[in-house]
């Protein structure tokens, strides 16, 4: 990987578990209960704790430096151009002067935890990309921050937590805070669907429907379409940038989710037409590069020269199941464009005993093959050829071991 990702440091001395599915959950008064949910994926792409030495830490000089406007500009703007609702302001407002309240009372690792995602909301103010779409994201995140770093709540580095009364999952990073997860959030979705398809008679349908319902309105506007973006720094990308492997998850969890069988709501399907537009733009505002034969969808919109194995074919996996759905020529042709490129990429990450990350890149984990031979399969059964063949070669790699 061109990317060197490394263990983030534990903000406390507290073990971090061996199982994947560990989630915690606030209660308030700085209280964390430990629940074991068998629906989460392993961690992946941003999620997998880490980012690059020295990139770490957020640019101070460069948000002083810009010359856009405040936070409380940015909100008022919108407010007056009829964007926002005048309770939606007064909530905004209420949430940023509170954080930056609690935040001088605050010392030590608190307080450079809350400051880090303050500074990152008003970095994007001065850029002039505080929209009135992002802000329901970014204000709730603010809000969750301040109320989780006011208590004595220690967490591990890569602690996925939520709080009570919502199934919204956030994920720590060191030095920059609780963090939305898309990926995790949509990825626990698709876990519930489909342990209903194999279980109806214990299917959460309003478990779903809330978590899908509270990420769809935490959507954002990017350039001329609808994603689910980051909001800190990671790998050298700077907030917002958003990711193709997320995206591919948002669209199987979205068209899924529409079913009969699940929840019968069409309206999802809308959600995730608004959300293909990052499958058709170049980075750094969407993830598609385009290739002699079709085309690559990347895992960051801010890293055109990283390109994941596992982050492909889920964006794949997503556009085709769409586009079969709900009968979409545009999600047709994307997905089309990737699988030409897929079966010409396909030998290039296979070393004859064990599967790479990325396209020239190092061989993968164990996690990583793991979940591109679940992906394999996935696209075998949708469109046979090379899919079938890897996903059996690689799967026999995994019987021999990892090299």
């Amino acid at each position: 990987m061109r990317i060197s990702i490394i263990s983030i440091l534990t903000l406390l001395a507290v073990a971090a578990p061996a199982s994947a599915s560990q989630v915690l959950e606030y209660q308030g008064h700085g209280r964390l209960v430990a629940r074991e949910n068998p629906y989460l994926p392993p961690r992946q792409g941003p999620e997998a704790a880490g980012y690059e030495p020295g990139s770490a830490g957020i640019p101070q000089a460069k948000i002083r430096a810009a010359r856009g406007p405040s936070v409380k500009a940015a909100v008022a703007a919108a407010r007056r151009r009829g964007q926002i609702s005048a309770s939606a302001a007064t909530s905004y407002y209420r949430a940023y002067n509170r954080a930056r309240s609690t935040r001088s009372h605050l010392s030590g690792q608190r307080r450079k935890e809350l400051s880090a995602v303050i500074s990152v909301l008003e970095g994007i103010a001065k850029r002039r990309q505080l929209t009135a779409s992002r802000m329901p994201a970014l204000f709730l995140q603010l809000a969750r921050n301040r109320q989780f770093w006011s208590g004595r709540s220690a967490p591990y580095a890569g602690a996925r937590i939520t709080f009570k009364g919502s199934p919204v999952v956030f994920q720590y990073y060191s030095g920059q805070g609780l963090e939305i997860q898309p990926l995790t959030n949509f990825g626990l979705v698709n876990g519930k669907i489909t342990h209903c398809r194999h279980d109806p008679s214990t299917c959460d349908r309003k478990g779903i429907r809330k978590l899908l319902d509270d990420m769809v309105a935490i959507r954002s506007k990017r350039s001329n379409f609808t994603t689910w973006e980051y909001w800190f720094y990671f790998g050298g990308g700077r907030p917002p940038w958003t990711s193709g492997i997320s995206s591919g998850a948002a669209l199987d969890a979205l068209t899924r989710a529409s079913a009969k069988s699940i929840l019968d709501d069409k309206s999802y399907l809308k959600v995730a037409k608004a959300s293909l537009g990052v499958f058709r733009h170049a980075p750094s505002v969407g993830v598609r590069m385009r290739t002699k034969h079709g085309s690559h969808y990347l895992i960051y919109s801010f890293d055109r020269h990283q390109w994941v194995l596992n982050a492909f074919l889920e964006s794949i996996i997503g556009l085709f199941d769409y586009a079969k759905v709900a009968k979409d020529k545009t999600a047709r042709a994307l997905w089309v464009a990737g699988d030409h490129e897929a079966r010409v990429e396909l030998p290039k990450f296979d070393t004859g005993r064990w599967s790479r990350y990325s396209l020239g890149g190092p061989l993968a984990s164990v996690d990583y093959h793991k979940l591109v031979v679940d992906f394999l399969a996935k696209l075998c059964s949708h469109l046979g050829g090379p899919y079938c063949t890897y996903h059996k070669r690689f799967k026999d790699d995994l019987a021999r071991g990892h090299p």
